[in-house]
């Protein structure tokens, strides 16, 4: 992460002074050179291409003497093909308050389309329109009208905004490579803020200058503001890949964050406090308060739990238990003003709800057991410098029982104990000991081990393959919501299409066991009927592959792999040829490893009795690989999606042995 944050600046400390150059830009005059550029050398890949882009936000007074955040956005695009033309839809999302009837509102906004033979387009005001989103965010949308390969749109808009608390952030990097990008800030010296430059890219230019008597309040005071530039040019396209985290963790960004306001009667408003203070604080808020119910639920443990030791086969009892009687309404994140005692009378509610409903089971039965906030994958990683609430979106139990801890979240019926959501395996998350004192834990996947297991039989006298699979961990979780949430026959139909797109191959005898029993792995057993009539036969051993391509495709990866838990793909293969075939060549042996970090793949094929027996294992014990293992990990998959999607067996009929039909010519 020492590449990830590459400062931490706090305005007013002090004034950097540079010569901050802005770019000349004008709304709607483009260059010819602009105009017939078709493709960006730097990028090839790239469907558009952002050539200018500008930021502009500050605090100020109103028309009515208020005191808002003005920002305004202004870019220019250019779009190269097909692929790019979503670039002329845009989205503003405009913030409100749940608490208040506070909230963000649009100014206006411009847009104009040049279009390679120099006709224009334009915006036209009845063509932007608000959309209420949710209970918290509402978008205003358009879109620029007439666009073609080679167009380029420019943009811009302007809100204002009565929170103070997160100052409009700044993402230097985006889906697109940028020519030039700027951002400009005036903040009251009164308003003090935490900054934190992350990323890899370097400021290009920067300038900080006060400027006096920027806000003034007649008979109250005024106030200095703090004037800054910042600049970055030739900044490449954040290309995300799977397996990782929030790429809000990785680009280049300027983020903002209210630390103290300074009064104008001389007081001082402290908004990042310790996290003594916030323990406090949050003791006595909502889930604080509901997470005290245990002396309600403790008669409603039942007579065979309550009697039961508070051991651990009893915490599983009841975590199971909760598990088949609460459902959630797959709302996550943290609330207000709710009843967990109303919930657990409906049966139903959110993630957090039931979640809290099980931590005051377990204290009731006696167990250590306490919230841990969480920041979901999507998300940035929490800041450990200071508390910040609104960073989590997420909960989940910490019991600790005989010196181990156990992360626990009943909300997801899928999940084994001692097992939360993917999307939650996000580095860390904060416990909330109340009476000792909250803390930062860390989250240790090792015990999360995950197996994929495929046990393969091709019959060739008899055109079938019998297939056994088999999965645990995070595996069986998948597999148990696919069968719950999926018709059957959709399910084996895409079996058989992922093994013979021509559906030639029929799945019979389907079976499965422990769909029901998250405590167990997942067993499914079925039969392949394949048509092997041919004289010469290219078997694709694998019915089920791992990877169909290489999930690693960049040509340098510039943040880390987190697979978020660590995992075994295995596979156990015999081919019979019967009496009527031989084997005439199969594939090379394969090993690999990377030493210290726990990854080995096998690759063997061995003949025994006439049989051919393939032995495939792919075990990775570490989750989490830093930025130079990129390339190895690259090379590993790709060797794995060539043995597997390129590497038929080859057998032929014997000499001499023919078909019903062939005796009938």
């Amino acid at each position: 992460m020492k590449n990830s944050i590459g400062m931490l600046l706090m305005l007013c400390l002090y004034i950097h002074t540079a010569t901050a150059q802005e770019s000349k830009f004008t709304f709607g005059v483009v260059s010819p050179e602009d105009l017939k550029m078709m493709s960006y050398e730097k990028d090839t890949t790239a469907n558009a291409l952002i050539l200018y882009e500008r930021g502009d936000a500050s605090i100020k007074k109103d028309q009515y003497d208020h005191l808002q955040l003005f920002y305004t956005y202004t870019v220019r695009i250019k779009i190269f093909n097909d692929k790019a033309f979503d670039e002329a839809d845009i989205e503003i999302p405009l913030h409100k308050s749940l608490e208040s009837k506070s909230k963000e509102k649009f100014v206006e906004a411009q847009a104009i389309a040049i279009n390679p033979d120099r006709s224009v387009s334009r915006l036209s005001k009845n063509d932007i329109y608000t959309e209420n989103y949710s209970p918290s965010t509402d978008l205003v949308k358009f879109t620029i009208p007439n666009i073609t390969e080679g167009t380029i749109i420019d943009y811009t808009y302007t809100t204002k905004s009565p929170f103070f608390f997160n100052f409009v952030p700044w993402f230097f990097q985006s889906h697109l490579p940028k020519l030039h990008s700027e951002y400009h800030t005036s903040i009251p010296g009164n308003y003090v803020y935490n900054i934190k430059f992350v990323g890899p890219l370097a400021l290009s230019d920067k300038n900080e200058k006060l400027v006096d008597d920027c806000l003034y309040y007649q008979g109250v005071g005024s106030a200095q503001c703090v004037a800054s530039d910042y600049v970055i040019n030739d900044i490449p396209a954040f290309k995300s890949e799977d397996y990782m985290i929030s790429k809000y963790n990785y680009i280049s960004s300027l983020i903002y964050e209210l630390k103290q306001v300074h009064n104008f009667d001389g007081s001082k408003t402290g908004f990042t406090r310790s996290w003594k203070d916030a323990d406090k604080e949050f003791k006595t808020d909502d889930i604080g308060r509901q997470s005290k119910k245990d002396g309600y639920f403790k008669k409603l443990i039942p007579d065979t739990m309550a009697k039961s030791p508070s051991d651990l086969n009893t915490a599983k009892e009841l975590y199971y238990w909760l598990q088949k009687e609460l459902t959630s309404t797959g709302v996550d994140g943290l609330f207000r003003n709710a009843d967990v005692k109303d919930v657990f009378e409906n049966k139903a509610g959110t993630n957090t709800e039931l979640n809290l409903i099980l931590l005051n089971f377990l204290k009731a039965k006696g167990y250590e057991a306490n919230i841990m906030l969480l920041a979901d994958r999507k998300r940035n990683l929490p800041t450990k410098l200071y508390p910040v609430i609104s960073e989590f979106n997420a909960m989940v139990v910490k019991l600790d029982l005989d010196e181990k801890s156990y992360l626990l979240d009943v909300s997801d019926k899928s999940l084994q104990f001692g097992f939360i959501k993917f999307e939650h395996l996000n580095g860390y998350g904060r416990v909330m000991d109340f009476d000792k004192g909250s803390y930062w834990y860390d989250i240790d996947t090792k015990d999360m081990y995950s197996v994929w297991n495929m046990q393969i039989y091709f019959n060739l006298s008899e055109d079938v393959a019998k297939v056994r699979e088999v999965t645990k961990g995070y595996f069986s979780a998948d597999k148990r919501s696919e069968l719950k949430n999926k018709d059957l026959e959709n399910y084996l139909e895409k079996i058989e299409n992922d093994y013979d797109k021509n559906s030639n191959a029929v799945v019979e005898n389907y079976s499965h066991k422990n769909i029901d029993n998250p405590e167990g792995p997942v067993s499914e057993q079925y039969d392949l009927v394949i048509n092997f009539d041919s004289d010469e036969i290219y078997l694709d051993p694998f019915i089920q592959k791992i990877f169909f391509t290489n999930p690693f495709k960049l040509e340098d990866r510039t943040y880390p792999v987190d697979f978020g838990f660590p995992f075994n793909y295995q596979y156990n293969i015999i081919i019979d040829p019967g009496d009527e075939y031989e084997i005439v060549s199969y594939p090379d042996d394969k090993s690999f490893t990377i030493d210290g970090l726990g990854v080995t793949y096998n690759y063997n094929w061995k003949v025994l009795s006439n049989q051919l027996h393939l032995v495939m294992n792919l075990e990775v014990l570490s989750s989490y690989f830093p930025t130079k293992y990129y390339q190895t990990l690259k090379k590993l998959m790709n060797d794995v999606v060539i043995l597997q999607n390129k590497q038929p067996v080859h057998l032929k009929r014997k000499t001499g042995i023919t078909t019903e039909s062939t005796e009938g010519n």
